[in-house]
């Protein structure tokens, strides 16, 4: 039921439901908001908490933050201690998935959301039950000014099955508060019993229901309370964590005692503002607007329904969703790396276009998104321009995908109408998936098991979402629990290999090994090198290759092992940065360590055994890593922090880290940027920029030890990984002036001058908007750059020299400069000037020899008939083919003696084509021009056809073929050797 504003005027409860403390002007949204803060922190001493991400960075076990309580989570599994005694914030929550999932209702009812605040207020050992409770009732009774009148509360009625009492403490306080006893309920496990998890911290709650219905005080609608009813809903829920589920099941008392409370912002504004809908609120109605201003589409009513329930529907779900998207970019959350808000922003393309008449909606209502939020989220404001950008990208991209889709996928949309609202852009696999999955449900299955949801999901990429909404298109379900237990079977069975070997199975009483020591390192400013002192230590386990515990020791006949020591000094592979390697030592001899890796704060050292030396559980050993190896890592890892900083800087464009490799060879590093196609010009800014940084601007290296709670306050000024899951506690933040702030576990130069110097190796689109850049840096660049002068010189003197006099010998040096330079360690740039300046000396002769074509081929194949007149046959590549746009292969055959088999091969604008004739008195079952050809033509993977209206066993052509220049050398020589032996056996 839905208040109808016309009956209101004539019932009792006029004045409590509209004349209460402000006016609408100084009851909007911001102002309700305030005074929640202004109550808990000013009045009440609370420590303000700002709103954590979106994104849970530190919790694997979430896609977003969904709840108040998730950025202290670790406070009330006792993994951290609290910064305050007692906080209060709004939090950004999102439910789309998931055990706490509303995207389905989102539109059709009046109080559910994708996105929306959680008003709240913790204690962690400071206040209990009875401060909670009256607080939250003097907060809506002398604050908001709502009536008692319009208040229920519940609390735990108790539990046999789990052997828990009723809460009757909290009941009493509620009847002390002066709350009557008629409108204080008991309910039990389902609806007053709160749990994190299957274990973990638990306890009772008590919730706070709210009657949007003005009705005679003699009035008790006690009964409609927990009955999911529009017009009773719950508003607060205070949370008294006092209670801990084992594993077993069992639950037992908690020694420490805490508050979580949430309480749904978007309610608390609409019966505030005297609203029978969340829709109708300030929060929601200047989207409508702009949607109505933008489109001319008839006003948004409210309606739930009748004729204008779909019109309206599709008003909320945009502005519900509006919301979403714009909190989600705002905290750097990328469609491309999240799927389930890049179907949601789809989603919303594509109501736009059916119900509105308009592309893409969300470039008008995302920035009346952060008018709303803005002064309260600032980031709103701060993202709005990459958010726009990022909207507009997603909209290209996904009409690109729709102009694209695969005929497979039509038929099938074709066949079942209901599947056009899914998003099958993403899924390549899915027209085998949904063949799959129509032999599975011809057996007139009512829901697809766990086995077929896993299937569908490891075999062809459907993931879960998908797997719902196809089952929801057919009337069928899915068995969840299943699903999630083979993906758990799955996720043991990855776990099984630890860095391509056997995981070890560890004994609990094998101690931890200290590894800080690996960030205690010295630079050694005349060996220009960083070093780290040599550990002492003892050895605590050892295993085999297998991963299996050797009792005691190995001997010399065992060469693979893995030694776990007390301490180790070594860098085990993480955050993109490969290992460390040197040397285990025992008695003056060394073990080669050729790896290092982590398993649960144990260290393994992958040791070659080639010492005579017994080695032994116990034994004192010294652990001594590879300076040189590790310095070059450290250098190249610092560059990948300051490209990624220069870049972010210079283009002022959306962008995201999708990957890094960080060797002592080189620096890898993949961004994601949306936004124009990088140029030449933006390579060379970005690399002088990074060079400045290292030459001139000497940045010194700061870090700062931070746990999750702390990271949240810096979240606006630190670059992150989107998706990544990063560690509660100790996590580094590496900083560079103020150029470069991130998070990361990795070793890093104390000032920038110490990287030396730094140039791009190569820049590689991989994909529509990413690219993959590859960096050296000190010697390595150095030797880059330099090579790269050295090219760019010897191409410049044959530019000088290039004549039609010399242009086979000039030719024949570009092609081999041009073979090099693929395989050649140069800096990229330089490649780019070498490529342009071969290009130029072509040009040059190509220019010159405009007036001499066909004497430049009757000079070239005479000299080829003048070498091979004792030859019988002849396979030519014709070196001035180079410099003619139009070859005639055909005149180059007829310039040779035409009592020779013949094979002339060109190549133009990086395409390879030739001719073959063979004289008729030569042809025999073994040879001919086709045959001949084709043994030619079969290592360029091309095709052989004969001329319109010629014998095949004559004449024949190789159709053209692309072959990169790096390529074209090998690939000729082989060709043609195929081809000499071929006639040497048959001709």
């Amino acid at each position: 039921m839905y208040l109808n504003r016309n009956l209101l005027k004539n019932r009792k409860g006029f004045k409590i439901l509209l004349n209460r403390n402000y006016s609408t002007k100084h009851n909007s949204s911001n102002v309700i908001r305030q005074q929640f803060l202004d109550f808990f922190i000013k009045d009440n001493q609370h420590e303000f908490v700002k709103s954590s991400s979106v994104i849970p960075f530190c919790d694997k076990t979430l896609s977003f933050t969904n709840s108040g309580m998730n950025q202290f989570k670790n406070i009330f599994l006792g993994y951290q201690k609290p910064a305050y005694p007692k906080v209060a914030n709004t939090q950004k929550c999102i439910r789309v998935g998931g055990k706490h999932n509303d995207l389905s209702i989102v539109g059709s009812d009046s109080y559910h959301h994708t996105f929306f605040e959680m008003l709240g207020n913790w204690s962690f050992g400071d206040y209990f039950k009875k401060e909670a409770c009256e607080m939250a009732y003097k907060l809506l009774t002398e604050v908001y000014k709502i009536s008692p009148d319009r208040l229920y509360v519940t609390y735990f009625s108790g539990d046999a099955e789990n052997n828990l009492d009723p809460d009757l403490e909290c009941r009493d306080i509620w009847l002390n508060i002066g709350v009557k006893k008629d409108r204080i309920i008991g309910f039990g496990m389902k609806d007053n019993f709160w749990e994190m998890g299957k274990s973990g911290p638990c306890g009772p709650c008590t919730e706070i229901h709210i009657d949007h219905l003005p009705t005679f005080d003699s009035v008790n609608r006690g009964y409609d309370v927990n009955m999911d009813k529009s017009d009773l809903t719950e508003i607060w829920n205070i949370v008294f964590i006092q209670n801990y589920r084992r594993n077993d099941g069992k639950i037992e008392n908690l020694q420490e005692k805490f508050i979580d409370t949430g309480m749904g912002f978007e309610r608390l504004v609409a019966f505030l503002q005297g609203k029978s809908s969340n829709y109708d609120s300030d929060l929601f109605m200047p989207l409508f607007k702009k949607i109505e201003k933008i489109t001319h589409s008839a006003p948004y009513t409210g309606s739930f329904s009748g004729d204008d329930f779909k019109r309206d529907t599709s008003y909320r779900i945009l502005a519900d969703h509006s919301r979403m998207i714009a909190v989600c970019l705002a905290d750097g959350m990328f469609p491309e790396q999240n799927q389930k808000l890049r179907r949601i922003l789809r989603k919303c393309i594509n109501i736009s276009v059916k119900h509105f008449g308009h592309q893409n909606l969300m470039i008008e209502t995302v920035p009346v998104v952060a008018n709303i939020l803005g002064d309260t989220f600032p980031e709103l404001h701060q993202k709005l321009f990459n958010s726009l950008e990022i909207l507009k990208y997603e909209e290209e991209y996904f009409q690109s995908l729709k102009d694209s889709l695969s005929k497979g996928i039509k038929e099938i949309i074709n066949q079942n109408p209901k599947l056009n609202d899914l998003d099958l852009f993403e899924y390549p696999g899915f027209v085998p998936a949904y063949q799959d999955f129509n032999k599975y449900k011809k057996s007139n299955k009512k829901e697809i098991s766990g086995e077929m949801a896993f299937k569908l999901h490891s075999t062809y990429g459907l993931d879960i979402d998908l797997i719902e909404k196809l089952a929801e298109t057919e009337n069928m379900t899915v068995d969840i629990d299943g699903y999630e237990d083979h993906m758990e079977q799955m996720k043991n069975k990855l776990l099984e290999s630890v860095d391509g070997e056997k995981a070890i199975t560890l004994n609990d009483l094998i101690l931890s090994t200290q590894n800080d020591l690996k960030y205690e390192y010295s630079y050694d400013t005349s060996k220009h090198l960083f070093c780290t002192k040599p550990v002492q230590t003892k050895i605590l386990a050892l295993f085999d290759g297998n991963g299996s515990q050797i009792d005691s020791s190995v001997d010399a006949k065992t060469s693979s092992i893995r030694v776990v020591t007390e301490s180790s000094p070594f860098y085990y592979e993480s955050g993109g940065q490969e290992s460390d390697s040197g040397y285990l030592i025992k008695n003056g001899q060394q073990n080669r360590v050729n790896s290092v890796t982590s398993q649960k704060e144990r260290v393994f050292h992958s040791i070659h055994h080639d010492s005579k030396e017994v080695i032994t559980v116990g034994d004192s050993v010294e652990l001594k890593i590879d300076d040189t190896k590790r310095t070059a890592c450290t250098r190249n890892h610092s560059a990948t922090h300051i490209i990624n900083a220069v870049i972010r800087q210079l283009k002022k464009l959306p962008i995201y880290q999708k990957s890094s490799l960080v060797t002592s060879n080189q620096l890898k590093i993949e961004l994601a940027m949306i936004g124009p196609k990088l140029s030449e010009i933006d390579v060379r800014n970005i690399e002088e920029a990074v060079q400045k940084v290292i030459r001139n601007e000497s940045l010194d290296r700061k870090i700062e030890i931070v746990n999750s709670q702390q990271l949240q306050k810096q979240l606006d000024k630190i670059v992150m990984v989107p998706g990544e899951i990063y560690p509660d506690d100790n996590l580094r933040i590496i900083s560079f002036g103020d150029l470069s702030t991130e998070l990361c576990c990795g070793s890093h130069v104390h000032n920038t001058n110490q990287i030396e110097d730094f140039t791009f190796s190569s820049v590689k689109s991989t994909g529509r908007t990413s690219y993959l850049f590859t960096g050296l840096t000190a010697n390595a660049a150095r030797r880059a750059i330099q090579k790269g002068d050295e090219v760019i010189d010897e191409l410049n003197k044959l530019k000088e020299v290039a004549s039609l006099d010399n242009f086979n010998e000039t030719l024949s040096n570009v092609r081999r400069i041009s073979t090099e330079l693929m395989s050649m360690e140069i800096s990229y740039l330089k490649k780019l000037e070498c490529l342009k300046l071969i290009e130029a000396i072509k040009d040059q002769i190509k220019n010159e020899s405009r007036s001499a074509v066909s004497e430049l081929l009757d000079i070239e194949m005479k000299a080829v008939s003048d070498k091979n007149k004792d030859s019988k046959f002849i396979v030519h590549f014709l070196t001035c083919s180079e410099l003619m746009k139009n070859v005639s292969l055909q005149k180059a055959t007829r310039l040779i003696d035409d009592q020779k088999p013949v094979i002339i091969v060109s190549y133009v604008d990086d395409e390879v084509k030739a001719r073959c004739c063979v004289p008729q008195q030569l042809i025999n079952e073994k040879f001919d021009a086709e045959k001949w050809l084709k043994s030619f033509a079969d290592n360029l993977k091309s095709k052989v056809e004969p001329p319109k209206g010629q014998n095949k066993l004559e004449v024949c052509f190789m159709k053209g073929r692309k072959v990169k220049a790096d390529l074209f050398d090998s690939m000729l020589q082989t060709a043609t050797k195929s081809a000499e032996k071929f006639a040497s056996e048959n001709c």
